[in-house]
């Protein structure tokens, strides 16, 4: 039995827009999840976006929730102290990626036009605001979009389109930049400051150096990049940012793990159906679900096949994001005064990963047809049963926002 897993990282509203609070808290709690983190991100002021999104997810959600907040605009500087101190919501995204005409690409539904001031000196202003209040958290996506956008046009210009041009237009280079670039502004910021999905051996020694020095630092790996890698060979289905990387890397994350340096692990999960990335790999849309496997991929892939100790385990996907997100003790323990919030595992039983069995909207899974050892068999949020042996037994509409 672990203490509930809380799920840190997870998009929504790119599936079936409002109806995802169901359908991916539903995959989740299927998978073992109590508790979910969610990304709101547009670029206007993100009153009305909050008050909706809580309401549904009160009306439609069958785990606790409560949500990242991506900054774009001075509007959204602003506002920090509303976000925090009345709100409740104390992690903030910055996407070094989200700059000029990459910004503007990003959505088919042109919300991303009003965003070209996402440059360095906005960066600066972020660290800076967030800094300021004890709580707050900036978490990163940390890729150099300027050495990318160069390597993409050279590629396109050679006539690639292939998944390996994709690796490729994304090297190893941009992520250990944007790493140390991050983790530059956040020590002469003084800023806490998480950064998610690091894929290589080279970002986590880079973050690792730096950590030595300055300990407001914090490390998220991503399952993907613990249970694929491009060393065998990677299709539409693989196509991340940052992108896979080698056997030795995903190796290197899986140390990291079990010596201490990666905090938490999440999953990057996006509602996205598969066909949605069938086109050119230049398209924008990436990533993919995620959430149902994340606590089978450290049982399976770490406990059984790696030795990753239990206790590690339940460190990484409950004790320690709850107090990086600021929902301890409420959340992230099995001890009088949390809440009950439980996640029974048999460690014996074998799966093989099908997505069809999450009930989410997106129809694939990055580790699809990968047989797992040790598996959730019931989860339970606020002392209430969710799931029992792989079925859905409660309403939804269990799920409580978590101002933090």
């Amino acid at each position: 039995m672990f203490p509930g897993v809380i799920e840190p990282h997870s998009h929504i509203g790119i599936g079936d827009g409002i109806r995802d609070l169901a359908t991916e808290t539903k995959a989740a709690a299927l998978g073992g999840v109590c508790t979910n983190l969610l990304f709101l991100r547009h670029p206007e002021p993100y009153d009305v976006l909050y008050r909706e999104m809580k309401e549904a997810g009160e009306s439609l959600a069958y785990g606790d929730f409560s949500f990242h907040l991506v900054l774009l605009t001075d509007e959204h500087l602003s506002s920090l102290p509303k976000y925090i101190e009345e709100w409740g919501i104390t992690s903030f995204k910055f996407y070094l990626t989200y700059r000029g005409e990459d910004a503007r690409m990003l959505g088919t539904d042109g919300i991303y036009h009003q965003v070209d001031g996402v440059d360095d000196g906005f960066m600066y202003d972020c660290f800076r605001e967030v800094a300021k209040f004890p709580q707050g958290l900036i978490i990163c996506h940390a890729e150099d979009i300027e050495i990318i956008r160069r390597e993409r046009k050279k590629l396109v210009a050679a006539g690639r389109d292939d998944m390996e041009a994709w690796q490729a237009s994304r090297p190893l280079i941009a992520e250990v930049e944007g790493v140390r670039r991050a983790l530059l502004f956040a020590e002469m910021t003084g800023c806490r400051l998480n950064l998610l999905h690091i894929s290589s051996q080279a970002a986590l020694e880079a973050a690792k150096s730096i950590r030595k020095r300055y300990d407001k630092i914090l490390i998220e790996v991503c399952h993907p990049y613990l249970s694929c890698h491009a060393d065998e060979g990677v299709d539409k289905s693989h196509k991340f940012r940052p992108p896979l990387r080698s056997r030795s890397d995903c190796e290197a994350l899986w140390q990291g793990l079990r010596d201490g340096n990666v905090n938490t692990v999440g999953s990057d999960h996006v509602p996205r159906k598969l066909q949605a990335k069938m086109g050119s790999v230049w398209s924008q849309p990436t990533g993919g679900p995620g959430t149902p496997v994340l606590l089978p991929v450290l049982l399976g892939e770490g406990y059984h096949k790696r030795g990753l100790p239990l206790e590690r385990i339940a460190e990484l996907t409950s004790y320690n994001p709850a107090r990086v997100y600021g929902l301890y003790p409420q959340k992230g323990d099995i001890r009088i005064g949390t809440d009950a919030d439980l996640t029974v595992v048999d460690l014996n039983r074998v799966k093989t990963v099908q997505a069809k069995d999450f009930e989410m909207f997106g129809d694939h899974l990055p580790c699809d047809g990968l047989e797992i050892k040790g598996w959730p068999v019931m989860t339970l949020v606020r002392g209430k049963t969710v799931m029992k042996d792989g079925k859905i037994v409660a309403n939804a509409g269990w799920g409580r926002f978590l101002a933090r």
